[in-house]
C-alpha cells in the first residue's frame, strides 16, 4: 500500500490570493479534519507532495490563484491519526490551563507528550487532550485551531483557536513572527564563568551526516542554513524562585553546578535554543541528544521549558501576556 493518498481541490475565493502552505492547512485541517500543522503543510511542500496545476510547488510562499488545481499527497499516518482509537496518557485540567476565553485556550503542555498526532496513530497528544478537555466541558463536539507546535520533551505554553474567526489573527502572528517568546533552559556550566547577558546570531542546518540516518538533528553551518538568533540572560534568584525544579536540579544551581538561562528566539529553526547553547559549551540537562557525555545524568527529562508567550489578541486585540513557571512533571509513557 502506497504511504500516501492523494488528494484534489480547486482553489475558491475562500483560498485565493494567499499563501499555497496556508491554503492546503485550511483544506487538509479545517475542511478535512485531519490533524495537520502548518509546519507539516510545509514539509510536505519540501519533499514534494504537493502539486499546482500539475507542478510540484518548490515554495510554501507562492500565492494561490482563483480556479488552480491542487494535489496534496497526504502521508497515511494523519488518516490513522484521525481515525484509529487513542490511548488516553493525559488528561488536561483546569490547573495546567494558562488563559482561556471564548476564542483561544493556553496550555501548559507536560514534557514527554507530543503536540500533534505522530507516525503511531494510538499514541496520545496535547491537541486531543485539548479537545476531550473542552468537549467534556461544553458537552458537544467542539473547533480546536492548532497553529505551533512545541518538541515532544519541551514542556510549556501552547495555544489553540476555539473558534475559526480566531485563526487569521493567530496564525499570521506565529507566520510572520510577532509573538514574543521566553523559554527557560537548565544547562551544565560554571556560573561564574557566563556572562550575565549574550546573544547568538548564526545559520542553521541540517548535519549531513544525519541525514541517511532520517534524523532531525541541527549544526551551525557557514552556507546554505537558515539564519538563527537567540538572546539570552542569566536568570536572578527572583526569578528563579517562580520554578519548581527537583531537589538535584535546585541544588545544583544553588551550587554554581548548573545554571538557569532565559533564551529569547527571534528566530524559529528547528531545535534552535539546545543547538545555540550546546555549541556554546552550555548544553542543557537531560538532552541526550546534543549532549550525550554525562554518564549520570541529573534528569532523565529535558530541562527545556516554554515559559512566556506576549501576543495581541486575534479578536479583541488585546496584549496576553502568558506565563506557565517550571515544573519537573514527566509524561512517563513513552
Amino acid at each position: 500500500m502506497s504511504q500516501v493518498k492523494n488528494f484534489q481541490f480547486k482553489v475558491n475565493e475562500a483560498v485565493a490570493d494567499i499563501s499555497i502552505k496556508q491554503a492546503v492547512f485550511i483544506f487538509l485541517y479545517e475542511v478535512r479534519k485531519f490533524p495537520v500543522s502548518k509546519r507539516d503543510v510545509k514539509a510536505m511542500i519540501d519533499s514534494g507532495k504537493i502539486h499546482m496545476d500539475g507542478k510540484p510547488v518548490r515554495k510554501a510562499s507562492v500565492v494561490t490563484k482563483l480556479g488552480q488545481s491542487i494535489l496534496v499527497q497526504l502521508p497515511r499516518s494523519f488518516m490513522k491519526a484521525k481515525d484509529e482509537e487513542v490511548n488516553i496518557s493525559w488528561e488536561l485540567t483546569e490547573s495546567s490551563v494558562v488563559f482561556e476565553d471564548d476564542a483561544i485556550i493556553a496550555v501548559n503542555k507536560p514534557s514527554g507528550l507530543s503536540t500533534q498526532a505522530s507516525l503511531d496513530p494510538k499514541r496520545d497528544h496535547l491537541y486531543l487532550a485539548v479537545r476531550r478537555y473542552l468537549e467534556k466541558k461544553s458537552k458537544k463536539e467542539v473547533y480546536v485551531g492548532l497553529h505551533h507546535r512545541l518538541d515532544v520533551d519541551t514542556s510549556g505554553i501552547v495555544v489553540f483557536t476555539k473558534k475559526k474567526s480566531a485563526n487569521k489573527g493567530l496564525g499570521n502572528q506565529f507566520e510572520f513572527r510577532k509573538i514574543q517568546k521566553t523559554y527557560l533552559a537548565v544547562c551544565y556550566a560554571d556560573r561564574e564563568l557566563i556572562k550575565p547577558k549574550w546573544e547568538i546570531k548564526n545559520y542553521l542546518g541540517r548535519k549531513k551526516s544525519d541525514q541517511e540516518k532520517k534524523l532531525l538533528r541541527m549544526q551551525s553551518v557557514s552556507a546554505g542554513g537558515d539564519p538563527a538568533h537567540t538572546y539570552f540572560k542569566v536568570l536572578s534568584e527572583l526569578e528563579l524562585a517562580k520554578h519548581n525544579f527537583s531537589e538535584p536540579i535546585a541544588g545544583a544551581i544553588k551550587a554554581g553546578r548548573l545554571v538557569a538561562i532565559e533564551a529569547r528566539p527571534k528566530t524559529g529553526r528547528t531545535h534552535q535554543i539546545r543547538v545555540h547553547l550546546a555549541e556554546d559549551s552550555l548544553p542543557i540537562v537531560g538532552d541526550r541528544f546534543y549532549y550525550n557525555d554525562r554518564s549520570e545524568p541529573l534528569e532523565e527529562r529535558l530541562q527545556l521549558h516554554a515559559w512566556k508567550l506576549r501576543l495581541e489578541h486575534p479578536l479583541t486585540k488585546e496584549e496576553l501576556h502568558l506565563e506557565a513557571p517550571f515544573s519537573n512533571d514527566r509524561i512517563a509513557f513513552r
